[in-house]
């Protein structure tokens, strides 16, 4: 979850980067399109580990929290 994560934050912050000139507005878009992408991918994860892979719910969700928070740290650790 978190490498999935990572790679969408840098996909959208390189294009970010490419549009030097984007307004506030467009760069307000971005951002709520990279969060709802995010969201959506964390519900396919879950789908997947407990609709294909049969994992357990709990286990599940702790590592998926797990992944959140590293993502965050990781985020907070680079500024």
């Amino acid at each position: 979850m978190s490498l999935s994560n990572t790679w969408m934050f840098d996909w959208y912050f390189r294009k970010q980067k490419a549009a030097v000139d984007a307004d506030a507005q467009t760069s307000f878009k971005m951002a709520i399109k990279s969060s709802v992408l995010r969201v959506f991918s964390l519900m396919a994860l879950v789908l997947l580990g407990l609709g294909i892979l049969g994992i357990e719910a709990q286990p599940l969700v702790v590592c998926l929290v797990l992944g959140q928070v590293g993502f965050i740290l990781d985020r907070l650790r680079q500024k």
